[in-house]
C-alpha cells in the first residue's frame, strides 16, 4: 500500500521549476543588475584636454589629415584617432605620425598635463617649437622629427625631467644646442642631426649619463668637443658627429662599447690614435691621418688642425685639410706646399 502525498508537498512535474525558485532567481538577477548600475561608468573626458585637442586640430589643418576619425565629434576623445586617455579622461598619448599634419604646433599642447608621449613626426609642420612644451612634466617621449620646424630649440625642453627620448632630427632648426638639455638626466636618446644648428657642443651634456644614442651629424657645429662630454656617457652605444666643424678626439675607453659610431666619427679619432706631431718640412710625405705643424708642440693643447697644423690628411676621405677647407690637388701656404700622390698620400714641397 503506497504512501499518500500531502497536497502541500506535491512533487513538481519533471522539467518544471517551482514557482518560488523562479521568483527567487528573478529577484537575484534584479539585485545584481541594480548593483552593477551603481558602479563606476566610463571616465568622462577632461573638458580642458578636449578643448586643447580642438585647438590643435584647427591649427594643424585637421581637415587635410590622412586619418581624422572621430575628431571634433561628440564621441569620447579616446576614440579620436591617435588619442589615448587614462582612467580620469586625461590625454596621456597623442600619436599622429605620418598623418599629413601641416601648419604649426599649438602652444596649447603644453597644458596637457598628463601627456606622456607626443609623436607628430614625419608630417609637414612648420614654425617654431613652442616653449610651452616644457610644461609637460610627465612627458617621456617627444618625437617631432621629419617636419619643417625652424628657429631655436627651446631651452624650456630642459625642464622635461622624465624625458627619455628627444627626437628633433630632419628639420630646419637653427641656433645653439641649449645647455639646459644637460638637465635631462633620464634621457637615453638625443637625436638632433640634419638641422642647421651652430655653435659649440655644450659641456653640460656631460650630465647625460644614461644616454645610449647621440646623433649630432649634419649641422654646423664648431669648436672643440669637450672630452668630459663623451667621457661621462658610460652607456653610449651610438655616436654620430660627422658633417660638422668639430675637432678633438673620442675617449679611447668608448672604443669597445660604440657599436654604431664608425661612420659618425669622421674627423674625430679615438684619443690614442692621434699621431704625434711633426714639424712640416720639405720632402715629408703624409699618409692618411697624419699631420704636420708650423706651430708649437700641440701635445699639451687641444688638437685643432684649424689653428696649429699646416697640413693634415683626413682619416676617412684621404684629402688634405688646411684651415676650414680641403683642396683637391694642392695647397700652398707661406713657403711650403703639398700635392697629392697617386696612392692618396701627400708630399710637402718647398716653394721656389
Amino acid at each position: 500500500m503506497g504512501v499518500k502525498e500531502s497536497p502541500g508537498l506535491r512533487r513538481p512535474r519533471p522539467g518544471v521549476l517551482p514557482v518560488w525558485l523562479v521568483v527567487l532567481a528573478a529577484a537575484l538577477v534584479a539585485a545584481l543588475m541594480a548593483s552593477c548600475s551603481l558602479g563606476p561608468g566610463p571616465a568622462a573626458d577632461d573638458e580642458g584636454d578636449r578643448a586643447v585637442l580642438v585647438e590643435f586640430y584647427k591649427g594643424a589643418d585637421g581637415f587635410g589629415w590622412r586619418n581624422k576619425r572621430n575628431w571634433l565629434t561628440n564621441k569620447p576623445i579616446d576614440r579620436w584617432h591617435g588619442v589615448t586617455t587614462d582612467g580620469s579622461g586625461r590625454v596621456i598619448r597623442l600619436e599622429l605620425r605620418e598623418n599629413r599634419l601641416s601648419g604649426r604646433v599649438s602652444p596649447g599642447l603644453g597644458s596637457l598635463g598628463s601627456l606622456q608621449v607626443l609623436d607628430l613626426s614625419h608630417n609637414r609642420l612648420t614654425g617654431t617649437i613652442p616653449p610651452e612644451l616644457g610644461n609637460l612634466g610627465n612627458l617621456t617621449s617627444l618625437h617631432l622629427h621629419g617636419n619643417g620646424l625652424s628657429g631655436p630649440i627651446p631651452a624650456e625642453l630642459g625642464d622635461l625631467g622624465n624625458l627619455t627620448v628627444l627626437s628633433l632630427f630632419a628639420n630646419e632648426l637653427s641656433g645653439p644646442i641649449p645647455a639646459e638639455l644637460g638637465n635631462l638626466g633620464n634621457l637615453e636618446k638625443l637625436l638632433l642631426d640634419t638641422n642647421e644648428l651652430s655653435g659649440r657642443v655644450p659641456a653640460e651634456l656631460e650630465n647625460l649619463s644614461n644616454l645610449a644614442v647621440l646623433s649630432l651629424n649634419s649641422n654646423g657645429l664648431t669648436g672643440r668637443l669637450p672630452p668630459e662630454v663623451l667621457g661621462n656617457m658610460t652607456k653610449l652605444r651610438w655616436l654620430s658627429l660627422g658633417e660638422n666643424w668639430l675637432y678633438g678626439c673620442v675617449p679611447t675607453a668608448l672604443r669597445g662599447q660604440l657599436t654604431g659610431a664608425r661612420g659618425g666619427m669622421r674627423g674625430l679619432p679615438h684619443c690614442d690614435r692621434v699621431p704625434p706631431p711633426r714639424p712640416c718640412e720639405a720632402g715629408m710625405t703624409l699618409q692618411q691621418g697624419e699631420y704636420c705643424t708650423l706651430g708649437p708642440d700641440p701635445r699639451d693643447r687641444p688638437w685643432d688642425p684649424r689653428q696649429l697644423y699646416l697640413f693634415r690628411v683626413r682619416d676617412n676621405d684621404g684629402c688634405l685639410e688646411f684651415v676650414f677647407w680641403c683642396p683637391t690637388d694642392e695647397i700652398d701656404t707661406e713657403n711650403l706646399k703639398a700635392s697629392r700622390n697617386s696612392d692618396g698620400s701627400w708630399t710637402v714641397h718647398r716653394v721656389p
